[in-house]
């Protein structure tokens, strides 16, 4: 085996302690085992330990997390993360997803396709709120309308199941101008589609 990572996970986290341990305990059961994968942990300013949770959490490759000192938003979190990456290829997700088992296998099959910049996976939503579950679950919405390895439009691409290039991605900066929610996920893929 050798020592070069092949996929660096960025994780991006503030103030998600509770729902980080569904989170780990799903990559620790990953159908993947191999010592080529790095989980990278941005804590975002979190003041709820998610960082110690973390840190202390006995994961089954390799780790390291970055604490920033305050919140600054999702876009200087994932640059962050970037900058920290050492894989050939960058798997962004946040830390209140649960990953399917089979996750890591299904993108290292796909990740030979030298033409491809990335992939992105469907998402599955799950809310209190049935309306706004099925809402976001709608197979008309997003992702949901494409099939498996469609070409997608940039538009589509969001970063809680998306793969791409580190070398690509190292190309584009995030505007760090969006702090809050919205808006950086579109801009990041305007750029990656230029």
């Amino acid at each position: 085996m050798n020592n070069k990572m092949k996929i660096s996970c960025i994780i991006i986290g503030y103030n998600t302690y509770s729902e980080l341990k569904f989170l780990l305990e799903s990559i620790n059961n990953q159908d993947y085992n191999q010592n080529n994968i790095e989980i990278i942990y941005i804590d975002d300013g979190s003041d709820d330990n998610s960082c110690t949770f973390f840190t202390n959490y006995d994961l089954q490759y390799f780790k390291r997390s970055i604490k920033l000192e305050k919140n600054i938003g999702r876009a200087a979190a994932r640059s962050a993360g970037i900058d920290a990456a050492k894989g050939d290829w960058i798997f962004f997700f946040n830390s209140t997803v649960v990953l399917k088992k089979n996750i890591f296998s299904t993108y290292c099959s796909v990740m030979s396709d030298q033409s491809a910049v990335g992939f992105v996976g469907s998402i599955f939503y799950e809310s209190k709120d049935e309306v706004f579950t099925d809402y976001l679950n709608n197979p008309d919405r997003g992702t949901n309308r494409f099939n498996h390895l469609d070409v997608l439009p940039f538009q589509y691409i969001l970063l809680s199941n998306c793969i791409i290039k580190r070398k690509i991605v190292k190309t584009i900066d995030f505007n760090k101008q969006f702090v809050a929610y919205g808006g950086e996920e579109l801009d990041f893929a305007y750029k990656l589609f230029l």
